[in-house]
């Protein structure tokens, strides 16, 4: 998106999500760049192909929503096996964890830097359903069988749920690993609450439907052996009790007894075979919180972005006297909109370095552009200073305000041409402000071109009391097509962006 409308392809698409545009690189310095060694990068969830024996695309073209019950996993499932085709670079689909990362800004930055795909930049490819140790094991086959890379030092650069997959390798193959750096990207490495609010969610009532019903998504996402892999496990991540009542008791969202009993597992995964599956599954969860509080070989320099100026899902409330899944709760704290900051940072976020776009947006960060550039590239030069590297805002009489964090929601993000979509904005800042004092950019990009949309102040006394300032505005579909929607904030670097898709109109 950012400031792009979505390519002729992407278009069509029948999608919901954040789509990422491209990133757009600053100034590199001006000899030629030299990376230090090769580099492995691992994508995250929903970011490879997923194709049937004849190798036609079941995920990752148009037809992937369509398609979606042709993923479910497990032995009694009557769908046929897929296989991991190439990485999916340009479209993102169905909500805010379950968004398929657009990886174009990502590979033009790394290209910029001399990377070469099958030279000196190797994209493991791999179904992202299964567990992370299974694809741990199958990385170590990859790198085992790269002559650029066996035996030889190289690094790793991992995004999201592909940050696990490396921790579990490197964990497991300390003694023979040529690892010498790793980055991390917003790796969820102590879970992601939305794994648990998508389970009763999903993505929505209209993108729901098209992918089946909630039935189906439950029945679905409960056969992925990764989806309990992302379980939050940081300390007091779910609580019985209600946030309003104050005091509550914590538990374990990996517990297989909290599971069997009322309605938490879908039907179908209740007895025989399924059952089965699903408390190993929680069992590999429960080993794999084990590994990732374990620190990394001190041989390997890691570095971590986490993002934390985002409303993110952090707690779960679950009633006491009415545990069943529809009427869970969950409370927001900072984060990049899909992990906390605490999980991102695995709970040292004073080691960590900021990020200050969403989850999906990593990689337009400048901030973050730079960092790559700097770590990865031999002949870089110091980077270029700017106040867009820090999360302050510019205000109207061009004063700096530090920003604790931004909120923005939106209504559905598929429609029909002549709905109007509404969206809310709201920023929260360290200290005092007053309404009028900061005015947000909104650019809509759609069939007919680009442009700015206005956004009314709706900032209230309490707001105002609360260090708050809050924004409305409205999107008019006229036109079938995508609608990218682009805020950004004066003076910070980065933005949010969401896009919305246009069906034809009812005939």
């Amino acid at each position: 998106m950012i400031g792009k409308i979505l390519t002729t392809f992407a278009t069509l698409l029948v999608f919901c999500g954040i789509y990422v545009g491209f990133a757009q690189v600053g100034a590199f310095a001006q000899s030629q760049p030299e990376p230090f060694r090769p580099m492995v990068f691992v994508p995250g969830i929903l970011g490879t192909e997923l194709l049937d024996d004849n190798g036609k695309v079941v995920w990752g073209d148009s037809s992937s929503l369509s398609n979606f019950e042709k993923l479910e996993l497990g032995a009694a499932s009557p769908q046929p096996p897929l296989h991991p085709g190439g990485l999916v670079e340009s479209i993102n689909i169905l909500g805010p964890f379950w968004t398929i990362h657009q990886y174009d800004g990502l590979l033009s930055v790394l290209r910029k830097l001399n990377y070469v795909e099958r030279n000196n930049l190797f994209i493991f490819y791999y179904d992202w359903r299964i567990s992370n140790f299974d694809n741990a094991r199958k990385l170590k086959e990859f790198i085992d069988s790269n002559p650029a890379l066996r035996g030889k030092d190289f690094d790793i650069l991992a995004h999201s749920m592909g940050g696990l997959i490396v921790k579990i390798y490197l964990h497991e193959n300390a003694s023979d690993a040529h690892v010498v750096r790793f980055i991390a990207l917003a790796v969820p490495s102590q879970g992601s609450m939305n794994a648990l609010a998508e389970m009763t969610n999903g993505w929505g009532g209209f993108e729901n439907w098209l992918s089946g019903g909630i039935g189906t998504i439950r029945r679905v996402i409960f056969s992925f052996p990764s989806l309990y892999e992302l379980f939050p496990s940081y300390d007091h991540c779910c609580r019985f009790g209600k946030p309003v009542q104050g005091g509550y008791t914590d538990f374990d969202p990996t517990d297989a007894t909290l599971w069997q009993v009322g309605d938490w597992i879908p039907p179908e995964e209740r007895t025989g075979s399924r059952l089965a599956e699903v408390l190993q599954d929680l069992g590999n969860a429960r080993k794999l919180k084990a590994i990732l509080r374990q620190p990394l070989p001190s041989s390997i320099e890691q570095t971590v972005f986490a993002g934390d100026k985002f409303s993110t899902n952090l707690y779960l409330y679950v009633d006491p006297k009415d545990r069943t899944w529809g009427h869970w709760h969950f409370s927001q704290s900072v984060g990049d909109g899909t992990v906390p900051l605490w999980s991102a940072a695995n709970s040292d976020p004073a080691r960590s370095l900021p990020a200050f776009t969403d989850h999906a947006t990593i990689f337009d960060d400048q901030w973050v552009v730079d960092k790559l550039q700097r770590m990865l590239n031999k002949n870089a030069g110091p980077p270029p200073i700017s106040r867009n590297n820090l999360p302050f805002a510019s205000t109207m009489s061009d004063s700096l305000v530090e920003v604790s964090m931004v909120k923005a929601e939106f209504g559905q993000s598929v429609v029909r041409a002549g709905d109007d979509v509404p969206l809310t904005i709201s920023v929260a800042f360290v200290g005092p402000i007053a309404k009028g004092d900061l005015q947000p950019d909104l650019v809509l990009s759609d069939p007919a071109g680009s442009r700015q949309l206005p956004l009314q102040d709706v900032t209230s006394a309490t707001d105002e009391a609360n260090r708050t300032l809050s924004f409305s505005a409205s999107v008019h579909t006229t036109l079938p097509g995508a609608y990218s929607v682009r805020i950004s904030i004066p003076g910070m670097g980065g933005a949010y962006s969401r896009d919305i898709v246009a069906l034809p109109p009812h005939s």
